[in-house]
């Protein structure tokens, strides 16, 4: 990310691509279009599978994003989600 999304979650550092990392996105993009508009979907990487955590429609309230943070994920929401709510 060019810069931080949130001040609740601040970023700590870029980390090593885990192993997992094709299986969850797999997972996320079955569950994405299941879903067919904006939703966070959390996951646990362990060393050996992915766990789903949660479903988020709408994260933190729409509270705590940054000014970089609103513009990325509005932009995400104007080419994917547009006219579907």
């Amino acid at each position: 990310m060019e810069e931080p999304i949130s001040d609740y979650a601040p970023h700590r550092g870029d980390i090593e691509r885990p192993q997992q990392l094709n299986k969850l996105l797999a997972y996320s993009r079955t569950l994405g279009a299941a879903y067919d508009t904006f939703v966070r979907i959390d996951f646990y990487i362990t060393p050996s599978e992915v766990i789903f955590g949660e479903f988020c429609p709408f994260p933190w309230d729409g509270q705590t994003f940054t000014p970089f943070g609103d513009r990325y994920f509005g932009e995400l929401w104007e080419k994917h989600v547009g006219e579907k709510v």
